[in-house]
C-alpha cells in the first residue's frame, strides 16, 4: 500500500480522478458473478439475466478502454507539461566560491540537456559557516514546509556541509527522494554513509602535487604560506592538509593564516619575503567569522602580494594565481548534470559510479609569469600558457594588415605610375634624342624618309628625301607625282615591287633610277614595309632611300678598269710571246742551226764557238731583263733601298736618263707587302717617266718620318693638265693608287704643264707585314 500511494502521488489530480473511475470499474467486474446468481430466479429470468449479464459485462468492457484511453491522453498531457523539481542544497550560499562557479554550470549545463522543463529552487545552510554544533532545527522545519508543498524529483547537496546536513535529516526531509551528493572532495563523504537512493559526484585533490608546482616554477622557494579560512570545513582541511605536506618539512616552512583576520592577511601577504610563495586554498570565514567571498579576497591579495600567489580551482586563474594543475568546475558540474539525468530519467542513483574528477593539464597566466619573472622553461611540457597579451598587431591584425595591404597597393601603384612616368620622360627623351640623331644621320647620308598614307594618298617626305627625290618645290606628294619622277625604263620594276609589297609577297626593295629637274639622272635605293590595319588590310608603307649614284659610277669605273686590266694582260701576254717567238725562239733557232753548220764543215769551230757564247750570254742577258720585270728576286735578296737603287741603276742606263737616289733612316725588315708596293709604284712612276714626261732629270727619295715610310718620284718633265687626265681613265695610276689603299697609305700626285710631276707615297709601318696581296704583289 505504502508502494502504492508513493507510485501515486507521482500523478496530478487529474490524473488521480481517472484511475479511481478505472478502479471502480474493475470493481464492479469483480463482483458482477454475485450480482448474476442473486438475479436467476426463473428461466425467463434467467434467460433476461444472461442477455443482461453480456450487455453490462460488454458496457463495462467499452467504459473500461475508454476510461484507459482518457488516462492515457490524460498522462501524456500531464507529463508532458509537468517540469522535473530539482533542489540545490548550498553549503554557505550561492555566492562562495568555488561552489558558485559550479553551481552556475550546473544550472545552465541541467536545463540545456534536459528534455523536460527543469524547475530549480534553492536553499543554502548559512550555518555551515559557524561552529559545527550550531543547532539546525529552524532550516530543517524550513525544508519540511519548502519540499511538502513541492515535492523535490531529485535533491542536489552542493559541498561537503551540505552533503552532511542531508544524511543527517534525510528520514525527515527526504525519505524516499533520490540525492546526488556532488562538488565535494572525496575524503569528505564516507562511502559507507551512501544509500541504494544516493549517488555521488566528487573530486580529488593533490595538495602534494600543488606544492610540488610551486616548487618547480620557483625553486627558490623556502616557506609556503597557506590562506585558509576558519570554519569547520576549512578547519578540517588544515589537519588533512598538515597530514599530507609532511613529506615536505624538510624542503619547505608552512605558515597557516586560519587564526588571522582577512585584513591580518592581506597585511602579512604584503610583507612576506622574496622566498615565499602563497596558497590560496579557502575562504569562507576568516578568524574574525567574517564571510569573504573568494573573487573579492583574491583581488585584494593579489593587488597587496609582493610574492606569486597560487590556486587549486581553473576558476582562480585570470583572477590573480599563476597557475599549475587545476580542479576545472566545468568539468564536475558536467558530470553532475550527466549523473542528474540519468536519476531523473528512472536510472537507480546507486549505480551511477564516477570516478573522482582531479586535476586536469596545468595552466599559466602569462601576465603572472612576467610579474613574477618566471621562465615558460620551467613550466612542464604538456602546459598551456593563457592571456598572453596580444601585441598590436595581435589586437588589429586584420585592420593592419588591411591597411597595409592598401598601402602596398597605393604604394606600388605609386611606383606604378613615376616608373611608367619616367620610362615615358625617358621614351620621350629617347624618342626626340633618336629622332635628332636620325635626322642628323639621314641628312649627312643623305637618307629620305617616306610614310605612305594609302587611304589619303598622301607621302611623307622628309626635307633632305625631299631633295633626293628632286620634290623640294611640291607642296603635296602623292604616288602619281612620285612615279612621274622614276625613269620611264624603271617604272614598271617599280610598280611591280610596290605591288608584291602590298600583296605581302615580300617587303619593299628596288634600285631605280630618277629624272632630276636638270634632267639629270640620279640612282636611288629604297626599302619600305607595310603596315596593316586590323582587318589586315595594308594601311601604312614607311621606307627609307638613299642616293647610290657615287657607288653605281663606282661600280661602273670599276667595271671598266676590270675590262682594261683584262686587255692590258692580254696584251702583255701577247707580248711576252712576241718577245719569245720573234727573239728568244729565232736566236735560239739560229744557234741551233749555227751549231748543225759548225758539225758539217771544215773550219776551225773555236771562232764559231765564240761567236756562239757570246750570243748565249746576250739571250741569257735579255731573259734575265725579261725575269727582272715580272719579279725582282733583288728585293727579297737584299732589301727595298738596294732594290730601289738597283732599279734606278737600270732605268738610268736603259732610258738614258739621270736618275738620282737617296735613302734615310729606312728601318731594317720592312714588310714585304709594304715593300713590294712601294717597289711597283717607284717602277710605274719610273715608267711613267720614260713614256710621257720627255724628262732629263728623276730624283727618288726613301725616307722614314715617324712612323711612315715616304717615298717621293720627281721629274722635270713637261707635266700634265690632273683635270684634263680625270676624264679618262688611267691604268697605271689607279693600279698606283689601288696598291697603296691595300697597305692603308696614301698617295698624291702633283703636276701641270712644264712644271714636272712629284708622286709622294706615304706608308705607315706596322710591327707585324702583310701576306702580299695579289695585286700588291703584281
Amino acid at each position: 500500500m505504502e508502494s502504492a500511494r508513493e507510485s501515486c502521488a507521482r500523478f496530478d489530480p487529474g490524473q488521480r480522478t481517472i484511475l479511481a473511475f478505472v478502479n471502480m470499474i474493475v470493481r464492479v467486474n469483480n463482483c458482477w458473478p454475485l450480482i448474476r446468481a442473486a438475479l436467476m430466479g426463473s428461466g425467463e429470468v434467467g434467460q433476461r439475466s444472461k442477455s443482461s449479464t453480456r450487455g453490462i459485462r460488454g458496457m463495462s468492457y467499452r467504459c473500461l478502454c475508454l476510461a484507459l484511453l482518457l488516462l492515457g491522453v490524460a498522462s501524456g498531457v500531464g507529463w508532458a507539461s509537468e517540469p522535473h523539481r530539482v533542489l540545490l542544497l548550498h553549503s554557505f550560499g550561492p555566492h562562495f566560491s568555488p561552489f558558485n562557479s559550479f553551481a552556475g554550470a550546473f544550472r545552465a549545463d541541467l536545463a540545456s540537456r534536459s528534455p523536460k522543463p527543469i524547475d530549480i529552487y534553492e536553499a543554502s545552510l548559512e550555518t555551515a559557516r559557524f561552529a559545527a554544533d550550531q543547532p539546525n532545527d529552524p532550516f530543517v522545519d524550513y525544508l519540511t514546509a519548502l519540499v511538502t508543498a513541492r515535492p523535490p524529483d531529485l535533491v542536489v547537496a552542493i559541498g561537503g556541509a551540505a552533503g552532511q546536513f542531508a544524511q543527517a535529516h534525510r528520514n525527515r526531509l527526504f525519505p524516499s527522494t533520490p540525492m546526488l551528493f556532488t562538488a565535494l572532495e572525496e575524503r569528505v563523504l564516507r562511502p559507507d554513509s551512501l544509500t541504494t537512493n544516493d549517488a555521488a559526484v566528487t573530486f580529488r585533490l593533490d595538495l602534494p602535487g600543488a606544492v610540488e608546482n610551486i616548487l618547480q616554477l620557483r625553486p627558490q622557494t623556502s616557506n609556503i604560506f597557506i590562506v585558509i579560512g576558519d570554519s569547520p570545513l576549512e578547519r578540517f582541511w588544515m589537519q588533512e592538509a598538515e597530514r599530507v605536506l609532511q613529506p615536505f618539512q624538510s624542503r619547505v616552512a608552512v605558515e597557516w593564516s586560519r587564526s588571522m583576520s582577512f585584513d591580518q592577511i592581506v597585511d602579512r601577504v604584503a610583507a612576506l619575503p622574496p622566498n615565499t610563495s602563497v596558497f590560496y586554498g579557502l575562504m569562507v570565514v576568516d578568524a574574525d567569522g567574517a564571510p569573504y567571498e573568494e573573487d573579492r579576497a583574491i583581488a585584494k591579495l593579489h593587488a597587496a602580494a609582493r610574492v606569486p600567489l597560487f590556486g587549486l580551482f581553473e576558476s582562480q586563474l585570470g583572477k590573480g594565481i599563476v597557475g599549475g594543475p587545476l580542479l576545472s568546475t566545468d568539468s564536475l558540474a558536467s558530470d553532475a548534470a550527466d549523473a542528474s539525468l540519468r536519476i531523473l530519467s528512472g536510472q537507480r542513483p546507486d549505480q551511477i559510479k564516477l570516478p573522482p574528477l582531479g586535476a586536469g593539464p596545468a595552466h599559466f597566466d602569462a601576465r603572472e609569469l612576467d610579474r613574477w619573472e618566471i621562465s615558460e622553461s620551467r613550466l612542464p611540457a604538456d602546459g598551456v600558457v593563457l592571456f598572453t597579451e596580444p601585441s598590436l598587431f595581435k589586437q588589429y591584425r586584420w585592420p593592419i594588415l588591411g591597411t597595409l595591404a592598401l598601402i602596398l597597393a597605393e604604394t606600388a601603384l605609386v611606383v606604378a605610375l613615376l616608373e611608367h612616368r619616367r620610362r615615358l620622360t625617358r621614351t620621350k627623351s629617347a624618342l626626340s634624342v633618336s629622332e635628332e640623331r636620325l635626322g642628323a644621320a639621314a641628312t649627312a647620308a643623305e637618307l629620305g624618309l617616306w610614310v605612305w598614307d594609302m587611304a589619303e594618298n598622301d607621302i611623307w617626305v622628309s626635307e633632305s628625301g625631299r631633295e633626293l627625290f628632286g620634290l623640294a618645290g611640291s607642296d603635296r606628294i602623292t604616288f602619281d607625282v612620285l612615279i612621274r619622277v622614276v625613269h620611264p625604263d624603271d617604272r614598271n620594276s617599280f610598280q611591280r615591287a610596290i605591288d608584291e609589297a602590298l600583296a605581302g609577297t615580300r617587303d619593299f626593295e628596288m634600285e631605280f633610277r630618277l629624272i632630276m629637274p636638270d634632267r639629270g639622272l640620279r640612282w636611288v635605293a629604297s626599302r619600305g614595309q607595310v603596315e596593316l590595319n586590323s582587318a589586315g588590310e595594308p594601311r601604312r608603307m614607311r621606307g627609307v632611300a638613299i642616293d647610290i649614284s657615287g657607288r653605281k659610277a663606282a661600280e661602273e669605273a670599276a667595271r671598266e678598269l676590270s675590262s682594261r686590266l683584262i686587255h692590258v694582260h692580254e696584251d702583255e701576254r701577247s707580248r711576252l710571246a712576241r718577245e719569245l717567238h720573234d727573239d728568244v725562239t729565232q736566236r735560239l733557232a739560229v744557234l741551233a742551226i749555227n751549231a748543225g753548220h759548225s758539225e758539217r764543215s771544215a773550219q776551225d769551230p773555236s771562232a764559231v764557238m765564240h761567236e756562239m757564247r757570246e750570243e748565249l750570254v746576250r739571250l741569257s742577258e735579255d731573259v734575265h731583263s725579261l725575269s727582272y720585270r715580272l719579279h725582282p728576286s733583288i728585293l727579297e735578296d737584299l732589301g727595298l733601298e738596294e732594290a730601289l737603287r738597283a732599279e734606278c741603276e737600270r732605268f738610268g742606263k736603259l732610258e738614258g736618263i739621270e736618275v738620282g737616289f737617296d735613302a734615310g733612316n729606312v728601318p731594317v725588315g720592312i714588310p714585304a707587302d709594304v715593300a713590294l708596293c712601294l717597289f711597283r709604284v717607284a717602277q710605274e712612276a719610273l715608267r711613267n717617266v720614260s713614256r710621257h714626261a720627255s724628262a732629263s732629270q728623276v730624283r727618288v727619295s726613301l725616307l722614314r718620318k715617324g712612323d711612315e715610310l715616304n717615298l717621293t718620284i720627281q721629274d722635270n718633265g713637261k707635266g700634265y693638265d690632273p683635270r684634263a687626265l680625270s676624264k679618262k681613265a688611267s691604268l697605271g695610276l689607279a693600279s698606283m693608287r689601288q696598291r697603296v689603299d691595300l697597305v692603308s697609305g696614301s698617295i698624291e700626285i702633283n703636276s701641270g704643264k712644264g712644271s714636272g710631276t712629284t708622286v709622294l707615297v706615304s706608308v705607315p709601318l706596322r710591327e707585324k707585314a702583310h701576306e702580299p696581296s695579289a695585286l700588291a704583289a703584281g
